[in-house]
C-alpha cells in the first residue's frame, strides 16, 4: 500500500535526506509486489523526471551489479561503500525504500552475514524492478502530457 508520510527524516550522513519532509513509504506486508514504485520527487515535481530516469535507467543497474559482486566476493568494506553510494543517490532522487533496504544491508555487512545479505539483495532487486515499472509509467505519462501541449 502506498502511503505519503509527513515525517522529518534525519539523514544519518546521507546527503539530502535531512531536508525531505514528505516521502513515500511502502509497507511490504500490504503492497502488491508488482505495484510500481514512484519517486517522491517526480510526484512532487514532474520536471525532475529526467534526473530520476538517469538514475533508474543507467546507474541503478550498475550499482546493483557492483553490490552483488561485493557480496559474492565477501568484500565487506567495498560493499559498505557501494551501499552508502546507493543510499546517497536513492535519497537524492526520492526512493526512500532503497535507502531503507540499503541500511539493513549495511548492518548485515558489518556482521558479515552473506546469507542475510543475499536475501536482502533479492529484496533490493525486486524493489529495483518495481522502480523501473514506476519510472517507465511516469515517463510515458510525462511524454503524453507534453504531446498534449
Amino acid at each position: 500500500m502506498l502511503k505519503i508520510s509527513s515525517l522529518p527524516l534525519r539523514g544519518e550522513g546521507v546527503f539530502g535526506c535531512d531536508v525531505i519532509t514528505d516521502y513515500l513509504h511502502y509497507d511490504d506486508n500490504e503492497t502488491d509486489q508488482n505495484e510500481p514504485i514512484y519517486s517522491a520527487f517526480v510526484l512532487q515535481d514532474p520536471e525532475k523526471i529526467e534526473m530520476v530516469e538517469g538514475f533508474v535507467n543507467i546507474h541503478m543497474s550498475v550499482m546493483l551489479r557492483e553490490i552483488d559482486k561485493a557480496i559474492q566476493q565477501q568484500d565487506w568494506q567495498g560493499l559498505k561503500i557501494k551501499l552508502y553510494e546507493l543510499k546517497e543517490i536513492a535519497c537524492t532522487v526520492g526512493y526512500m525504500i532503497l535507502v531503507d533496504v540499503a541500511k539493513q544491508m549495511e548492518f548485515q555487512a558489518l556482521n558479515q552475514s552473506p546469507v542475510e545479505l543475499k536475501l536482502l539483495f533479492d529484496k533490493l532487486t525486486a524493489i529495483a524492478r518495481r522502480i523501473s515499472l514506476g519510472i517507465n509509467s511516469a515517463s510515458n505519462q510525462n511524454t503524453a502530457d507534453n504531446a498534449d501541449k
